[in-house]
């Protein structure tokens, strides 16, 4: 890779995904896969959720919560500052990136550039094509 591969690095790659809880769904819809220390990746994603509308995808690399790094950290302080964000605020900020790119880019993900990542966000009510969707 050329030494400006970093700054040049797609969108695609890195994902903002901005997540909040629904009046009629009160979980964010994801499960953390609890084999892995760190790297943390997301093992599943209820596909009626709003992890699901909001961009998330299995697989996917956890690098930040609310913009707080977390690339280095185990299952449960993932989940703890994912929990922690949530109960105190009005969404869940997740910087992720595909496990693929992940494994390519190594630690020319680094820094985090968040402007460089695609945007996704929650709707604030459930989507009307959800609510009878089985989960």
């Amino acid at each position: 890779m050329s030494s400006n591969y970093k700054n040049e690095l797609p969108k695609s790659k890195f994902r903002l995904c901005r997540l909040r809880t629904w009046p009629d769904y009160k979980t964010l819809g994801f499960a953390l896969d609890q084999a892995s220390t760190s790297p943390v990746a997301i093992k599943s994603i209820e596909s009626n959720s709003p992890a699901a509308a909001g961009g998330l995808r299995m697989r996917d690399i956890i690098l930040c919560v609310n913009r707080q790094d977390v690339s280095e950290s185990g299952t449960r302080e993932v989940t703890a500052a994912i929990k922690n964000a949530r109960d105190t605020g009005d969404y869940v900020e997740l910087l992720v990136i595909d496990d693929i790119s992940y494994d390519e880019l190594g630690d020319l993900i680094r820094p985090f550039n968040f402007e460089k990542a695609e945007k996704f966000s929650t709707p604030a009510k459930m989507p009307s094509d959800y609510k009878n969707f089985p989960k």
